[in-house]
């Protein structure tokens, strides 16, 4: 504070309503006495005229203007004057500098997150600190430090929020309080009691700003609570608007709030800006918007919307807009689940099949197999009666595939022979949709062990797409036909199907697909004895696949390419990767089908008895410590290693 020769002066506004008395705070802060005959602003710019000094105007958001009045009338008599405001808005005073105070960093969903780390997330290290205050022993430890990251997490590393959260750690454990925070205000409610009023819960801070708020901005507020993970500006003018006439302009709206520190708008370079709610605010806000009768509107408006998200994006994921489709996707992966359970809610049967059978390529690029499968099974039990078989074929080819992968294949084959049904009483608009429920069939087939049925069912799916010239679906047939007759013996008749497959995939500059291709010739390549050739081709297929963020059949094709290494004699290495491919397998819920794991348990226990014990144990704990990141840059690694 060398800068400031006649000191910092701290003005307190939080206790002021009326705004005739700001400049009086000021001036009674400082010391300076009312001159008679003269207004106490004269008085106060002659007291700063040759002063150097810093002002703190502390909560300034209820008393806006005269802070801004008296700031901008100081600091032009002053000027070795400095002024610092504390405000949810800007004062809009000239040569005025933001500096935005964000919550507390805290560990994210997902990452790592220990005791040793504490001091790395100011947002825990808060928790630990205030929790001593009632618990002079509370250190956070193996056992608690998920609870706290979760705390920390929840409460989106709001200050005044976490350090209420530690106040009940006298009567709660951190688990308890994580399972209580669905009640976030019932539980919050024990601050310091020396503070003013509206600090001493965490709803009365929030009401504060939001009796600050016009009515035009608490109306919006209220609005965005339907939203989860945020939204883009197209949304929020789609789904916030009122009736045409009201002339409400969302953009302006919108800054506003984030002027005022309500709305956070997340900026990132090459993406559309995004806006969110802390969670607190967000609960604060449903909860208005449900009492004033607005949520079903809002929440019908929202679902709609991102319907219309999900149906636009899901062709994008067989294209080569594969990866716009699934960044969009994933962006709005939180507002796409909340579509969903409106829809089961509303009891909008149509609306769930549309938004399940969009998203169901989406679930299983990212592994997310058991979620899929739970959205798309429940909104065919919901559309049970419903008269819409189009939408109705589509979720039962989904599900079923979808079953499949996760080695339900009971389960697969009803799904895809109800879909195979509909699709023949369809006719000619059924056609691609009963070419793919007989491609899932062969492959349910085949993975069972059963290439007599399974082959024939997938040569009709290919003469169907021949048929109706649909080179897309047919792409898929014979790639997929190709790996059967791989797996029946006949490697050699099966490279010039497989490599039609390719080549149409390359037409369609479909990544995915030209991955599919290359793992399936890897396989054929391998069959005939090519190990080197083999390697490469599966190496190139996992590039692919990674490079589309497809994680299942990255898992697969790692597997097989693990199948060579160990032919190879590369045992250390082969073992690492069957314990990294088993790891992934178990966090996607996907099993490996019957029809592979004799070989597969053939190669685990070739490597397992030429390493012996330990060493086949520590390369296999090594592989299973992998990330998904880390297990294809070990794959794509040189294979001598």
């Amino acid at each position: 504070m060398s800068d400031f020769r006649d000191g910092v002066c701290f003005v307190q506004l939080a206790p002021l309503s009326d705004p005739a008395l700001v400049a009086q705070q000021a001036a009674l802060t400082l010391g300076v006495r009312d001159e008679p005959g003269h207004p106490i602003l004269e008085t106060l710019t002659l007291f700063v005229h040759d002063r150097h000094m810093l002002l703190v105007f502390d909560n300034c958001e209820h008393l806006l203007e005269a802070c801004a009045r008296l700031a901008g009338n100081l600091l032009l008599a002053g000027p070795g004057l400095r002024i610092l405001a504390t405000s949810r808005e800007r004062l809009g005073v000239a040569g005025e500098a933001v500096f935005p105070v964000p919550s507390l960093p805290f560990p994210e969903p997902g990452q790592a997150f220990s005791a040793e780390n504490v001091d790395d997330y100011p947002a825990v290290r808060l928790f630990a600190d205030r929790a001593r205050l009632v618990l002079p022993d509370y250190q956070v430890t193996h056992d608690n430090a998920a609870a706290v990251a979760r705390i920390c997490q929840r409460l989106d590393g709001i200050p005044l929020a976490i350090e209420m959260a530690a106040a009940r750690l006298n009567v709660l454990t951190a688990e308890e309080i994580v399972h209580r925070l669905d009640d976030t205000f019932g539980l919050l409610t024990r601050g310091d009691r020396t503070a003013l009023p509206r600090q001493q819960t965490l709803r009365a801070t929030i009401d504060w700003s939001y009796q600050l708020l016009s009515v035009e901005e608490r109306q919006l507020l209220q609005r965005l609570s339907v939203f989860g993970g945020g939204c883009t500006l197209e949304a929020a003018e789609v789904i916030c608007s009122g009736t045409s006439e009201d002339g409400t302009d969302i953009l302006d709206l919108l800054a506003s709030l984030v002027d005022k520190s309500v709305v956070v708008a997340d900026q990132r370079s090459g993406e559309a800006t995004r806006y969110r709610l802390l969670e607190a605010i967000r609960e604060y806000a449903l909860e208005r918007l449900v009492a004033n009768g607005e949520f079903e509107i809002v929440r019908h408006k929202h679902m709609v919307f991102f319907r219309s998200v999900a149906v636009e994006a899901d062709p994008q994921l067989t294209s080569p807009l594969r990866e716009v489709g699934l960044e969009t996707m994933k962006a709005e992966q939180d507002n796409l689940r909340a579509a969903l359970q409106w829809a089961k809610e509303s009891q909008d049967a149509l609306a769930g099949l549309q938004l399940a059978g969009a998203l169901w390529l989406f679930w299983f690029s990212l592994g997310n197999l058991s979620e899929g499968r739970g959205w798309l099974e429940g909104a065919l039990a919901q559309a049970e009666t419903l008269d819409a078989p189009a939408a109705r074929l589509k979720v039962l080819l989904a599900a079923g595939n979808l079953a499949w992968f996760q080695s339900d294949y009971v389960a697969a084959r009803g799904l895809l022979e109800e879909a195979q049904a509909i699709g023949r009483r369809l006719g000619a608009p059924g056609q691609r949709d009963l070419a793919y429920s007989l491609l899932w069939l062969g492959l349910v087939k085949r993975d069972q062990g059963d290439l007599a049925i399974a082959r024939p069912l997938l040569e009709e799916s290919v003469a169907i797409c021949r048929e109706t010239r649909d080179r897309g679906t047919l792409a898929l047939g014979l790639v997929t036909l190709g790996r059967t007759v791989v797996v029946g013996g006949n490697p050699a008749f099966a490279r010039p199907i497989l490599e039609e497959g390719l080549t149409i995939f390359l037409e369609f500059r479909d990544t995915w697909g030209q991955a599919l291709a290359l793992n399936n010739l890897g396989l054929a390549a391998f069959r005939e004895g090519d190990h080197r050739r083999a390697t490469a081709l599966y190496q190139e297929g996992i590039a692919l696949f990674w490079q589309v963020e497809e994680r299942v059949f990255t898992v697969r094709c790692i597997e097989e390419l693990a199948w060579v290494t160990c032919t190879e004699g590369h045992y250390g290495r082969a073992t690492r990767l069957f314990g990294a491919a088993e790891a992934q397998r178990e966090a996607f819920g996907a099993s490996m089908p019957p029809a592979g794991r004799a070989e597969h348990g053939q190669h685990v226990a070739d490597a397992h008895a030429q390493l012996g014990d330990a060493a086949f144990t520590t390369a296999w704990t090594e592989g299973r410590a992998m990330t998904m990141e880390q297990t294809v840059a070990y794959a794509l690694a040189d294979t001598t290693l």
